[in-house]
């Protein structure tokens, strides 16, 4: 029991300061009835990258949808959409240009791509967009 509680130390120190490299992603899903994921939503804020993938062969296609915080008007707007709209197991991606520190959220959605109209989504995951140089 001690050795495994010194293993969970070890490794949580690992992942800690593996951590302080990373960049802020957000990650989304969309479950559908019965607890299938349908849609996978991801954005790389280093490189400000937007992806999509869809998980089920449901005859929707899976859609991205990110939003950026306007201070101003205390509000979000949207800033783009990327549809996956080639069926189940296939993804599509975005690279995009934002301002740096930019607060965005993200969602994974299904929808109609010839109309781009939306049917449902999943919850809102949120990071900031990163454009500044890494740091090792």
């Amino acid at each position: 029991m001690k050795r495994l509680s010194i293993v969970a130390v070890v490794a949580a120190a690992i992942a800690l300061t593996a951590a302080g490299n990373a960049y802020a992603d957000a990650l989304a899903h969309y479950w559908g009835s019965g607890g299938n994921l349908r849609a996978t939503a991801t954005f790389e804020s280093y490189g400000e990258v937007l992806r999509v993938c869809d998980n089920a062969a449901d005859g929707h296609s899976a859609v991205a949808q990110l939003e950026y915080y306007i201070p101003e008007n205390a509000g979000w707007d949207e800033w783009d959409r990327v549809w996956a709209t080639s069926g189940n197991g296939t993804c599509n991606s975005m690279n995009l240009s934002m301002n740096e520190n930019l607060p965005v959220r993200l969602r994974a959605c299904i929808g109609e791509a010839g109309t781009r109209t939306i049917i449902a989504c999943g919850n809102w995951g949120y990071t900031e967009a990163l454009m500044a140089t890494p740091t090792e």
